[in-house]
This record gives structure tokens, sequence and C-alpha cells, in this order.
């Protein structure tokens, strides 16, 4: 079977305010990214009702944008600094009647995650993502859509050093972030 998945290469890093505030100015001026847009998204992820998500490292989730569109998102998680993740996502025309369905099907809601996010993609289509993370912080995600890794991961790091950023990788998604940050688990739902 022919395999239907994208594969994103990611990698985030925290910011302290002053990098947040100073870094877009890098962006566009020193590597002269393209600004896509400016918007708010709200992630709901789900519980499966058989399956233990956190065992294999997968998540489901719906993402409402502020220009009022739905998609639900499947991920299979992956390890390490560079994130390599399988990822399905689909837009939804309807997304209550989505998440309604989802849970007649019994997925349980287990946590919401509220971002104010600008998007910005380089000439080498490297996408660039400002994140303030509601009750978690600010963040520069970066994201590669490539099907060969190692080529990807330098381009990433190649573009890190030339924005000056010293921060240290985060091996976290924000659900994992969020996950940690408050302990949440599955036993306490």
């Amino acid at each position: 079977m022919e395999e239907t998945y994208s594969r994103e290469i990611e990698v985030k890093l925290a910011l302290s305010p002053q990098e947040f505030n100073s870094i877009e100015e890098r962006i566009l001026r020193k590597i002269k990214a393209k600004f896509l847009g400016k918007r708010k998204e709200i992630d709901i992820y789900f519980l499966h009702p058989l399956r233990d998500f956190s065992e294999s490292k997968e998540a489901l989730r719906v993402r409402k944008t502020s220009d009022g569109k739905f998609f639900l998102t499947y991920k299979k998680i992956g390890k390490g600094p560079f994130k390599s993740r399988k990822e399905l996502e689909v837009e939804v025309s309807d997304g209550n009647t989505l998440i309604t369905i989802l849970e007649a099907l019994g997925f349980k809601k287990f946590l919401q995650i509220e971002k104010e996010r600008k998007e910005y993609l380089t000439k080498e289509n490297i996408k660039l993502c400002l994140d303030n993370v509601k009750d978690l912080g600010l963040f520069l995600e970066i994201e590669v859509m490539n099907s060969d890794p190692e080529k990807s991961k330098r381009k990433i790091l190649d573009l890190i050093k030339n924005l000056g950023i010293k921060s240290n990788l985060i091996t976290y998604s924000y659900l994992e972030l969020f996950i940690k940050q408050s302990l949440i688990s599955h036993d306490n739902l």
C-alpha cells in the first residue's frame, strides 16, 4: 500500500520576550521570508476510546482558526530535537459537527491549547511560526515538509544559525509540554 502521509521535520525553540520581539525583523530582513499571516488557533486534542495515545505516540486534534476554518489532524509523534512525524490533515466544513461525531464514537476531549501564530515562508519552503501559546510561553517553530530528513535538518540548523538564535531545541510538542507542565495524565480523566 502506498504511504499517504505527509512527513514534517520540525523543531521548536523557546524564546524570551526580547528574542520574540526582535526575531520578526530578522526573519523579514535577514532571510527575507514572506509573511503569510497572523491568526489565532484553538487545538482540541482527543483521547481514543480503545487505544492509549500516550503509548502509541499518536495525537488526534481538531484545530479551529480565527478565520473560521476547521482541520482534523492525525500525527504519529517522533522523538528527538528534530521531530520527523507522519501527519494527515484534512480541512472540514463543519468542525462543530465533527467534534460531536468524535464524541459520539467515544473519543473524549483531553486538552485545549490556544495560541496566536504569525507564519512566514522562506525561499527554500521552510515555514517559520512565531507562537504565543497561552499558559505556556513564546516559541519559534521551524517546519520543513520533505522526504529527506537529513537535508531538512541541515536546512533548519543553517537557518537557526543565520537568524542568530541561541535557544536550545525543544524535543516536545506543545501537547507534550502542557502534559509535563501540568502533570496531566490519562489516568486523571
